[in-house]
């Protein structure tokens, strides 16, 4: 005979009994508690998998059950009534430290290979897809965030401004087919020296950032290096990234925080990213290309990104372009190779 002792779960009442299972090798199960006695045919009662040592349930018919902790007193009863238990398999293997450090060890470089390798190109083929109307909508809610929390209005005077917006859109328009760019001027504290592009094409630039230009190409020369990010896509890639790799982490861990941090960081990821290497050098070609077919002079863009640099290593505690634009020296050197390099294919 096999006894099990465990709790009777009656679904009447909220309380659990003590109880204990037999069976007698006959066509039913026999459950004892304390207020009674229940019997059903096998037929009728249903096993829970084993998964770990998580407590099992016997169903029976009319709704109550039978939980236990005993799980090997359980198997032993399944394989005498010739119950194939669906969870032996799972848990031979989690109960194997061989078995477990291949999973992790699998587990671990699906993740890495997620991150580094798939998400980044789903990413890019979602972003290539993306539909105006979300990019509008994630850089409409962007731009009241920064309004409310890090912005107040431009300080530079009218004239200076509409100077500038006329530059840009001259430079914009032959590259406005898939954007709507739009340029902003606002003053911040807490940013400082700054300026950013938003996936759907607007553009802003700060106070701090104008007060540092000697001129106005130098400024153009930094719009068109953000440009460079809108039509690549890099801010809408990221977004996408982040999201990605947030569901991956929750498939993961079953942390559903994550999806509420992603939502609630949204507009500060595009304010405060760190772009890669490579995405630095797509926009900083593109500048050299916007700048090369308007005649000006190159030079502009790379004295204005060395006295950002010089300023922002005097004042490394502010918030600066440069925060989101590593690898100064390096992006200059490249730049200065483009022109070499256009220059020699034009002798």
């Amino acid at each position: 005979m096999i006894s099990i002792a465990g709790e009777f779960l009656s679904g009447e009442i909220s309380r659990s009994q003590d109880a204990t299972l037999y069976y007698d090798g006959g066509q039913a199960l026999r459950l004892v508690y304390a207020d009674g006695e229940l019997k059903n045919n096998i037929e009728q009662i249903g096993f829970s998998s084993r998964l770990g040592n998580i407590p099992r349930y016997v169903n029976f018919c009319n709704g109550s059950k039978f939980v236990t902790t005993d799980n090997d007193m359980v198997d032993d009863l399944m394989a005498q009534l010739g119950i194939e238990s669906k969870g032996q398999l799972l848990h031979k293997l989690e109960s194997n430290s061989i078995y477990v450090a291949l999973s992790l060890a699998l587990l671990f470089a699906t993740v890495i290979y997620s991150i580094t390798v798939v998400i980044p190109r789903l990413a890019d083929e979602t972003a290539r897809l993306a539909p105006v109307e979300l990019t509008d909508s994630i850089t409409s809610t962007a731009m009241d965030a920064f309004d409310q929390s890090l912005f107040s209005a431009s300080e530079v005077p009218e004239h200076i401004q509409t100077l500038l917006k006329d530059e840009f859109e001259f430079i914009a328009e032959p590259h406005s087919k898939d954007f709507n760019f739009k340029l902003h001027f606002r003053k911040s504290d807490f940013i400082g020296a700054n300026a950013f592009a938003l996936p759907s094409g607007d553009i802003v630039i700060t106070d701090a950032l104008l007060n540092m230009a000697n001129n106005k190409d130098e400024i153009i020369a930094i719009l068109a290096h953000e440009m460079g990010h809108v039509i690549h896509r890099h801010g809408i890639r990221r977004l996408f990234e982040d999201s990605m790799i947030a569901v991956l982490i929750f498939s993961v861990t079953g942390d559903v925080t994550q999806f509420s941090q992603v939502a609630t960081a949204l507009p500060a990821l595009l304010i405060s990213r760190h772009y890669s290497r490579d995405y630095e050098q797509q926009a900083d070609l593109f500048a050299h290309k916007v700048m090369s077919e308007n005649n000006m002079d190159l030079s502009h863009f790379t004295n204005i990104l060395a006295r950002i640099d010089e300023g922002y290593k005097k004042h490394a505690n502010v918030s600066t372009f440069f925060s989101t634009h590593p690898h100064t020296e390096d992006r200059i050197k490249l730049f200065q190779n483009q022109s070499v390099e256009i220059e020699s294919e034009h002798k």
